[in-house]
């Protein structure tokens, strides 16, 4: 395998390992609220209150589902990520082996925003550490695409753009470090990858919100595999960016059909070899499979949060077809929607509030990646 491939997956280290607090530590200056989805019925003990400003932006967009190319599951089995160890396996662990440790850089910004003392003035002073950080920090913040000029210091701009957007923009930096002279993967489609990352994470946090479980002990890392759920397919199209997988049927027995295994499996063994968290590990194999006939398989106790995976993921691509008509999706059979105590169908759960996020999210990575190739 080539010393490029290595080069990929050392960069997707960086920014999956880097992007982890985005969502958990700090909730940044985005609106995100209780108001994002719609109770399911009486007596379930778990469904949320819809505020009224959220049941009016449901209303207005109940007629205006997105376009999208929807694969029915629920009476298809999916593999099992957790099935014992192939040769395919073993060649890809191989692999796995050889990449890259994470960036101590990461560490360290990690553990500041660990400190629940951290504020802005205190992550500018790191930033300012970095002359190429600094100046994205502050040429977005005085973007027309924010709206906003003359923003003349560190410590303002972080607090103008809040925790979440310094997280895009610092971590757009480093897969730009990490990955400016690999062509494996095409540029386009390692950003569509890495927005869908931060799109589903986001989507998970609103939905975790609106069901009353931020406080759960559960949400961090439920929050955290949404962020890694397709970290294998990141090695997938470092194994062979040409292939192109069906889309006649559900995606990931495509992947098999054309690499040998699928990315659930790959971010299993990804995130065992980088020693996550058992929990997350769990999440990431399975966050597809509440989806299909056997979701059984899941752990029981990791049984509603991996359908909240699988939730945020479908509302992800439902917000991404809106911009792209006909993308795949997984069909949300009623087992999602009894784990998570929510009715359908999916889209109303793209509120005002969460399209907002989203459309923040999206503006950061494009001022960020706009930056970097000038």
């Amino acid at each position: 395998m080539s010393q490029s491939f290595f080069l990929i997956l050392a960069g997707i280290v960086a920014v999956f390992a880097a992007v982890i607090l985005l969502f958990v530590t700090r909730g940044g200056s985005t609106a995100s609220g209780a108001g994002a989805v719609r109770p399911q019925t009486a007596g379930r003990g778990m469904a949320p209150r819809l505020s009224a400003q959220a049941a009016g932006a449901s209303k207005a967009k109940a007629s205006q589902a997105p376009q999208v190319v929807e694969i029915a599951c629920a009476g298809i089995e999916a593999p099992n990520p957790m099935r014992e160890m192939t040769d395919v396996d073993k060649v890809v662990m191989d692999l796995i082996e050889e990449t890259y440790d994470i960036p101590s850089a990461v560490v360290e910004l990690s553990t500041l925003l660990q400190d629940p003392e951290t504020g802005a003035r205190k992550v500018a002073e790191y930033a300012s550490t970095d002359p190429v950080l600094s100046a994205m920090i502050l040429r977005a913040a005085n973007s027309p695409a924010f709206g906003r000029s003359g923003v003349k210091s560190l410590p303002h701009a972080v607090t103008y753009l809040g925790f979440n957007q310094i997280w895009l923009i610092a971590n757009q930096l480093m897969a730009d470090r990490s990955l400016r002279h690999v062509m494996t993967i095409r540029q386009e489609e390692l950003l569509a990858l890495w927005r869908h990352s931060a799109f589903t994470a986001a989507c998970a946090r609103h939905i975790l919100l609106g069901m009353g479980l931020a406080g759960d002990p559960l949400a961090p890392v439920t929050i955290t595999s949404a962020l890694f759920h397709d970290v294998g397919k990141f090695f997938l199209k470092g194994i062979d960016p040409e292939a192109r997988v069906a889309n006649d049927g559900p995606p990931i027995l495509g992947e098999i059909a054309t690499y040998g295994m699928d990315h659930c499996r790959i971010g299993l063994l990804l995130a065992t070899h980088w020693g996550l968290p058992e929990q997350i590990s769990t999440l990431v194999a399975y966050h597809h499979h509440a989806a299909f006939a056997n979701l059984e398989e899941i752990p029981a106790s990791l049984r509603r949060y991996a359908a909240i995976i699988t939730l945020s993921d479908h509302v992800a691509r439902l917000w991404e077809a809106e911009e792209t008509p006909g993308i795949v999706v997984y069909a949300m059979p009623e087992p999602v929607f009894f784990f998570t105590g929510l009715a359908p169908p999916a889209h109303l759960l793209l509120t005002r509030q969460l399209r907002h996020e989203l459309r923040t999210t999206a503006k950061v990575i494009e001022e960020a990646q706009g930056r970097l190739r000038r």
